[in-house]
This record gives C-alpha cells, sequence and structure tokens, in this order.
C-alpha cells in the first residue's frame, strides 16, 4: 500500500530517523515527532511504501523516504494520505488516496472546524483529545488510537532502579515549579529521596536558548537530592527513565496523551499526576484528582510519593503490574494492528 504522510509546520519539520537519537545534531525530538518516525518506520517495514514529506534536514537518513514538503503532488497515484498534525492547504478536492487526519494538537495554524469535513477519517490520540474537539470544534467522528511506545528500548538488563530516585522528564511550563512546591516535603520525610530533572525545550528546536531553563534551575539548586539536568540525548533520558522509581507530575497542563508518562510507565516508573487532560487514561499508576495548585492537592500528592518510598516492596509490586499493563497497551504491533482494522481495511 502505497502511504504519503504530509506535514505542514512546527516541530515534525525537518527531523529523520537520525534525529531521535541526535546523531544529526539535535538534541533528539519531542513526543509526536517521535510518534511520527517511529510509525512511518513500522509501516515500512510492514511492507507499505511509505514517503515522509517534512522537508527533511538530513535526506537518506530514515530507512524509508522523505522529502520536502513542496514535492507533495495531489495528483500523485496513492492509497492513503495522512495529514499530520495541523490542517494543510496541500490537501485539495483533486488530492487522491484516502484522506485521514492525524491531529496531535489542541491547536496549531488553519481551521479545525473547517478541515474536518474534507477528509475520510480523523484520528486522535485520547479520548481527551476526542472530547477536545467535540467541545471546542463541534468535530464529532473520530477514533482514538493510543500512541505506541518504543517498548524495546526500555528492555535493558544492565540499568536497574536506584532506590528512593524520581523523575521529572516534561516541559517546564507543565508543572515543574509545581513539583519545586512540595519536593522540600517529600525528601524531609523520606531524606534518601532524590531527583533527576530532564526538562528543558531543545528537543523540539536546535535553536531554542540553552539559558531559558537557568531560572528553573536556579531554584531547585536550593532544593536537597536534585540534579536538574535539562535536556539530555535519549539514550541517556531512557537510562534515568529505568533507574527512577517514580514519576512526580504535578501537571499544569491539559495533556492530551504525554508520551513521557506512557515511557516512565514501560520502564517501570511508577506515575504520580493528576487527572487533568489525557493523564486520566494514559497514566494507570498513581492518580491525585485534583488541581496542583491547591494545597488540599498538595498534601495528597506528597503523602503518596512518601508512602511508596517508605515501602519499597509495594511501590515495586505497583510499578511492576503497571508496566505489564503499559507494555501490553501501547505496543507498537497492538497499535499497527488497530491502524490496520480502523483505517487501513476501509481500503480493502
Amino acid at each position: 500500500m502505497k502511504i504519503d504522510v504530509i506535514c505542514n509546520d512546527g516541530s515534525p519539520l525537518e527531523v529523520t530517523e537520525a534525529s531521535i537519537f541526535g546523531e544529526d545534531g539535535r538534541m533528539g525530538v519531542g513526543g509526536s515527532e517521535l510518534f511520527m518516525l517511529t510509525i512511518c518506520r513500522a509501516w515500512h517495514e510492514a511492507g507499505h511504501d511509505v514517503t515522509l514529506y517534512n522537508s527533511p534536514k538530513s535526506p537518506n537518513s530514515s530507512i524509508f523516504s522523505q522529502l520536502p514538503i513542496d514535492a507533495f503532488t495531489p495528483e500523485d497515484e496513492r492509497d492513503v494520505v495522512i495529514i499530520w498534525r495541523s490542517p494543510n492547504v496541500r490537501l485539495t478536492p483533486h488530492t487522491i488516496g484516502y484522506r485521514v487526519w492525524l491531529s496531535c494538537d489542541q491547536h496549531t495554524t488553519g481551521s479545525f472546524k473547517d478541515f474536518a469535513p474534507k477528509v475520510d477519517k480523523i484520528v486522535t490520540i485520547s479520548e481527551r483529545h476526542a472530547d477536545y474537539f467535540k467541545d471546542f470544534y463541534g468535530i464529532q467522528d473520530t477514533i482514538t488510537i493510543d500512541i505506541p511506545i518504543r517498548v524495546w528500548e526500555y528492555e535493558e538488563d544492565e540499568v536497574e532502579n536506584v532506590p528512593y530516585r524520581c523523575i521529572f522528564n516534561h516541559m517546564p511550563d507543565r508543572g515543574v515549579m509545581q513539583l519545586h512546591a512540595v519536593w522540600a516535603e517529600i525528601v524531609r520525610d523520606v531524606p534518601e529521596a532524590s531527583l533527576v530533572i530532564t526538562s528543558d525545550w531543545r528537543l523540539w528546536s536546535e535553536w531554542a536558548d540553552p539559558q531559558a531553563t537557568q531560572q528553573f534551575k536556579a531554584k531547585f539548586a536550593r532544593l536537597p537530592g536534585v540534579t536538574y539536568l535539562g535536556a539530555v540525548k535519549r539514550d541517556e533520558l531512557i537510562r534515568h527513565q529505568l533507574e527512577a522509581q517514580l514519576e512526580l507530575y504535578p501537571s499544569s497542563y491539559d495533556e492530551l496523551f504525554c508520551i513521557s508518562t506512557a515511557e516512565n510507565q514501560v520502564a517501570q516508573c511508577l506515575p504520580i499526576t493528576n487527572d487533568w487532560g489525557a493523564l486520566s487514561t494514559t497514566n494507570m499508576g498513581v492518580m491525585i484528582p485534583g488541581s496542583p495548585f491547591t494545597p488540599e492537592w498538595s498534601k495528597k500528592f506528597v503523602a503518596s510519593a512518601v508512602n511508596l518510598l517508605r515501602n519499597q516492596d509495594l511501590l515495586e509490586e505497583k510499578a511492576k503490574e503497571v508496566q505489564r499493563l503499559a507494555k501490553e497497551r501501547f505496543s507498537l504491533n497492538r497499535i499497527l494492528d488497530v491502524w490496520e482494522k480502523e483505517i487501513f481495511s476501509c481500503l480493502k
């Protein structure tokens, strides 16, 4: 089957498989970009003819074909055209192929409401995402399919959990200061606790200012047991995820999926989060309903973290069970099967 994936704007542009581990000079890629590159490769390995139109910075760096966006010709023969992320003016009434819009953002560019009738299927990445489309754009008919996790990258026997290790691996403006507000209480009750923070913006652009996180690093420098690394290459990130026992994420953002929390669960790192956005479904670990900006919620968050860190056997038991569920749910093969059933079967 001929599958064309066409991008439009923002972070999906330029990246290739070489970007994932920073082999092209980038720090790495964000979750949406990792998803795109992973599933394009999987479709290629399944025998499909895949072309990703995202104006790659390093052509020929992926196993599948990548071309400039302007090379996309609507009238070319294809079975499926997948519009990635945002409404794309390159989709015309003359575009050949079954039209699938895979949106992974609340809003980027263009009119979501006007674009929806131009496609045959709309894929969302969580129930929250589907509800968002209904509430804000009146888009009713969507199919929700999970983002796959690269489970094989977390099957590393040489890396062991570090007792009492916690991690925060999300963008700084999505809750790092809410964690700053409560970390001192956690480490007061569990002095052995340590926290690694890989929070930065540089995965999304090589032009992001490395000094942008200095204000956060300065604040955490005054707290005990914290190592604020900022952005790290993917191989190092995976090691930190495997070493951590707890993901502490008092999210201040309306997540549409949260690939970091999904990855942490695969790494046997148990998340403690609130229930905002898609965290209510992506997180299969510990979820505390409410707002991280309230004292009541913060008190429950601290108590949950302290209880689990003090009860290492219970923590290990819960983390292993969630890991088992996550490996099944976020399996690339399972998600490819869903795509075949819900999308590609329409062409047969």
